[in-house]
């Protein structure tokens, strides 16, 4: 009996999962090539996990298993990094340890910068999440520094918020604050105004920290 409601409450899960997710990705996951299927697994996970993180765990869950049939590390690095990253937004930290860790040896071993770095980055932010603000900060700078070195644009303005955050926290609002102009600037040569929000709000906190109302209110 107990198995049977656990098969039912199974089906339900995955029923519901699939409701949040659009019919169209549905599709796409399942007729597109294998070597893409993990990009579009990606967009599913990355569309779910911050409203609706148990259901983007249990698609990580799902992009792990078809990555680990493939013979391609890459899409093993990418599936395990989005598993860390479920794990994230349920808060579940030491979860996010283990399978950030993972990508990051996995990357490693592809030789992929691009994906070298979104690892550290992501170890990053998780060390400074459980008060490990060394290793977070040291995470952070050596993605950004891989970003900058290959030219990558995607992310670069959340790592360089992410920074301005971190000198907050450690009460340094000069470097703060050259860290969140960077990240406007990144922002403005995107056109992305989502990071330029959050560049523009850690702006004001340097100010209001260091007493200039004024110049805290303009970026407010």
């Amino acid at each position: 009996w107990l198995l049977s409601v656990s098969f039912l409450f199974a089906i339900y899960i995955s029923a519901f999962t699939q409701s949040i997710v659009p019919d169209s990705l549905i599709s796409l996951l399942k007729h597109s090539p294998d070597k893409e299927k993990i990009d579009v697994y990606q967009t599913i996970i990355t569309g779910l996990w911050r409203n609706n993180p148990d259901s983007a765990l249990l698609y990580a869950k799902k992009a792990v298993h078809f990555a680990e049939g493939l013979n391609d590390i890459r899409a093993r690095a990418i599936a395990a990094r989005l598993h860390g990253g479920a794990y994230f937004y349920l808060g579940k930290y030491d979860s996010v340890l283990i399978y950030t860790k993972q990508a990051y040896t996995l990357s490693a071993e592809a030789g992929d910068s691009s994906l070298i770095a979104a690892s550290l980055s992501n170890l990053g932010e998780v060390y400074v999440q459980m008060g490990n603000y060394p290793e977070g900060l040291g995470n952070l700078l050596q993605s950004l520094n891989i970003k900058r070195k290959i030219n990558q644009k995607y992310g670069l303005a959340n790592t360089l918020n992410n920074i301005s955050l971190l000198y907050m926290k450690l009460k340094d609002y000069t470097k703060a604050r050259e860290f969140s102009i960077e990240a406007m600037n990144t922002a403005d040569q995107l056109g992305d105004n989502n990071p330029k929000l959050y560049a523009s709000n850690n702006l004001g906190f340097t100010y209001l920290y260091t007493g200039d109302l004024e110049e805290a209110k303009k970026h407010f």
